[in-house]
């Protein structure tokens, strides 16, 4: 009982948080003639568990070594599933050898536990990038030769810390983001496949005939780097070093030596470090790594500096006639960032930090847009390309009217919070992770004395163990002028529905009767309501209404009337085919023309039949990728619409 006390009161406590956070935005819209619309873009230990089928939560673990400390579990010359965390403890040992194992879990070795993997292949299953991990910590030993080692074809994590050991010899090790830290020692001799690497603190790490290598040069707190050797450009390196008394660096402790490999260099700086770079193209990864508060505004990738302090409160990054390939942005501890007016390629947040990007671009050049442990994440006005927008552990992510293109993952106990946001994908919920979604999307505008459908979302993709779930939504309006002057707490808002409790998925949420309203701009609000708690969470909508005919009617639409799209989304053309002797426009979410055929054009763009005429619609380059309307007309008046994306 005490426990889920707790619990709902860190969920009231978050979802007014988000809020604060959406009234913020609505001040700034009713301050704004600008419609309101979707962006376009320019480690715990317990008692052994059973084993569960691939769907199931990842807390299963099978140990190796925990009863017996001395115990060996060999796996050789046969093909196997775990379907759980494996575990090596104490002086465990775990042998794979001449083996085709899948795991559907991570493969850690802790506390003078030994993994030793040969003549075989090792696959970690993973459903999403960066789920699953090899790990090797406190003085634990991981021995890989002659064999093959993979995420199942997503990228995922290797952690070498605490005086342990990684050993890598004639084998393909692919796609991994590997961090060594705290006196770790590793080895890679004759290794194929690549990934991105790290080291810290007093580490040792030797590479040899490696064939793919992204080195981030760590400069930790403290300390100075002068780099002239940085490229984003993989090129062969016949030998390389950095060690603590390299003539380039001050203060670090790792030695991190390269021998006949494939690499590329990028600096990583912590807080309170200084970096100088000349005459070179590089990313460069910000980590915020102390308890810093801070505003950033203008990083841009690609992009050349000729001589340039980059707005950095904590830290001093100079750049000389170099070009930043990436701005990765990389929140931990307390840290509290805020990022506006940017493109950028990475933004991850962990620890107990606090992020905020707004107005900018994410172009997933360098990583996902992530929220875990119990960091919290806002996101506002912002188009999203990364591969992944991943929510993990116990993190919370906002979006607040973004454009998300990829893959939409929620795992552990996470939750994203999707308002007035576009996705191109499905969301994917994993283990008790919960997304909630609300969302107005049409009209943008519509007639007085009317009924007018509004299309939107009011739904949750929960898994059975989650702790949050849908009770309700409504809807509300309220006419709110340009030159209006009132404060947004004292918004009287007008009720369209009452508590509305089935779910809606990009449709009808209501029908709004404009009878007697007067024309001019107008708020929409859709109140989502948490079954548990009745905790609330809203977003709202600009709709402008207006005498005549609307750009979209959705009520009632006739019968037999229909617009077929193919494809849909589209990138260069799009096939569009309506009854004949309709008149067919195609608006954007502004309520603006953008392309149109009236009933007494040319033949050019179109084939006729008896019943449909087909036209073909070439955006020029003038039109962005985004959401559009296609409405087709017919001379009784009868209308109908439909929605298309198109994806540069």
């Amino acid at each position: 009982m005490i426990v889920m006390v707790w619990v709902c009161s860190a969920q009231v406590a978050n979802f007014n948080r988000i809020n604060e956070n959406t009234s913020s935005l609505f001040r700034k819209s009713i301050e704004s003639d600008n419609a309101t619309y979707f962006p376009t873009p320019d480690e715990s230990i317990g008692m052994p568990l059973h084993f569960r089928p691939a769907t199931a939560s990842v807390d299963s673990i099978l140990y190796v070594g925990y009863t017996d400390p001395n115990e060996t579990l060999m796996v050789a010359d046969t093909s196997c599933y775990f379907g759980c965390n494996i575990v090596v403890v104490q002086s465990g040992v775990l042998i794979v050898r001449n083996s085709s194992v899948q795991i559907y879990g991570s493969l850690i070795a802790v506390q003078n536990g030994k993994i030793i993997i040969d003549s075989s292949e090792v696959r970690l299953m993973s459903a999403y990038e960066w789920q699953f991990s090899i790990a090797s910590l406190d003085s634990a030993e991981i021995l890989i030769t002659n064999s093959e080692f993979n995420y199942g074809g997503y990228p995922g994590y290797t952690f070498i810390k605490d005086n342990s050991s990684l050993y890598v010899e004639n084998s393909d090790y692919t796609a991994t983001t590997a961090i060594y830290s705290n006196n770790a020692r590793v080895t890679y001799t004759n290794v194929t496949g690549g990934g991105e690497y790290s080291a810290r603190d007093s580490s040792i790490v030797h590479f040899s005939n490696v064939e793919y290598a992204m080195i981030h040069v760590q400069v930790p707190e403290s300390t100075s780097l002068d780099m002239d050797f940085a490229t984003d450009t993989l090129a062969f390196v016949e030998h390389w070093e950095v060690n603590p008394s390299s003539p380039f660096v001050s203060g670090t402790g790792y030695t991190f030596i390269i021998d006949s490999s494939y690499c590329m260099f990028n600096p990583s700086c912590a807080s309170f470090s200084e970096l100088t770079i000349e005459d070179n193209q590089c990313d460069i990864l910000v980590r915020f790594t102390q308890d810093v508060c801070d505003t950033i505004s203008g990083l841009v990738n690609h992009t050349l500096y000729d001589d340039w302090l980059a707005p950095f409160d904590d830290r001093t990054i100079h750049l000389v006639n170099t070009t930043v390939r990436c701005w990765h942005m990389q929140m931990f501890s307390t840290s509290n960032i805020s990022v506006e007016n940017s493109i950028v390629g990475e933004f991850i947040c962990f620890d107990s930090s606090e992020a905020y990007l707004s107005n900018s671009i994410h172009d997933g050049t360098g990583g996902p847009l992530t929220a875990g442990n119990n960091s919290q994440v806002f996101v506002s006005y912002s188009d999203i390309r990364a591969n992944t927008v991943k929510v993990r552990n116990n993190g919370s992510l906002v979006l607040n009217v973004c454009t998300v293109w990829e893959d939409f993952v929620v795992s552990d106990s996470a939750l994203a919070v999707l308002l007035g946001t576009f996705t191109l994908n499905p969301i994917r919920v994993f283990d008790a992770g919960a997304a909630v979604v609300a969302a107005i999307k049409s009209p943008a505008a519509a007639v007085i004395d009317d009924d007018v459908s509004i299309i939107g979302d009011a739904y949750i993709e929960r898994t059975p163990t989650s702790i949050f779930d849908f009770d309700a939504y409504r809807l509300y309006y309220v006419y709110y002028p340009i030159d209006t002057i009132i404060a947004p707490d004292s918004v009287e808002w007008t009720p369209v529905t009452d508590w509305i409790t089935y779910q809606v998925r990009d449709d009808t949420l209501a029908v709004w009767n404009t009878s007697g309203l007067a024309t001019g701009r107008y708020f929409l609000k859709l109140d989502w309501r948490e079954s548990s708690t009745g905790s609330v969470v809203y977003t709202f909508y600009r709709v402008n209404l207006r005498e005549g005919a609307s750009v979209e009617k959705n009520s009632l639409r006739p019968e037999g009337l229909t617009i077929n799209v193919f494809p849909n989304p589209f990138n260069s053309s799009v096939v569009i085919t309506a009854p004949a002797g309709a008149e067919v426009e195609i608006y954007d979410l502004r309520g603006r023309v953008v392309w149109e055929r009236s009933l007494d054009l040319d033949n050019r763009h179109q084939e006729m039949s008896p019943t449909n005429r087909t036209f073909i619609w070439q955006p020029d380059q003038s039109i962005p990728s985004g959401i559009y309307l296609v409405k087709a007309r017919t001379e009784d008046g009868q209308q109908t619409t439909k929605r298309i994306v198109l994806i540069k």
